[in-house]
């Protein structure tokens, strides 16, 4: 559903069209008259409401609240995006090829935890495939 909703927004609305303008080429979107600030303070705030709604789920997932809760999980999301096809650079992205990233690293991250790895050895890993697959970004885009 929220994959659904994403695309919606980001391909339908004029808010998405902004967004997808403001992180292509933010001076472009400026010279088009868009108002950038206003635009990066509404993802901001869309940000945080969705870090705040992730928060309570795991919250209610693990069934307490700690400081510990979540760690990492920036190296994942940034992981599972750059595996999605995501430009580092920004200007390109799709909804499909993130949820496609995200079911990737997760399938990784199982097979880490099936083969009983440990967590440093695991984090290694996830590093060595980020830089894996922004190394193979760099090349595939310097061709283009």
């Amino acid at each position: 559903i929220v994959t659904i909703l994403g695309w919606f927004v980001l391909n339908r609305t004029t808010f998405g069209r902004r967004t997808v303008a403001v992180g292509g080429n933010a001076e472009a979107a400026r010279l088009a008259g868009i108002d950038v600030r206003r635009q990066r303070l509404y993802l901001y705030l869309l940000s945080g409401l969705c870090c705040g709604i992730a928060a309570f789920l795991l919250i209610v997932l693990s069934g307490s609240g700690q400081n510990t809760n979540g760690n990492l999980y920036e190296l994942d999301a940034i992981a599972a995006a750059i595996i999605g096809g995501t430009l580092l650079t920004g200007g390109r992205s799709t909804i499909t090829g993130s949820v496609l990233g995200v079911l990737i690293f997760t399938t990784i991250t199982n097979i880490f935890a099936l083969n009983n790895l440990q967590s440093d050895v695991q984090q290694i890993a996830k590093g060595a495939i980020i830089v894996a697959a922004v190394l193979v970004q760099r090349r595939t885009t310097s061709t283009t």
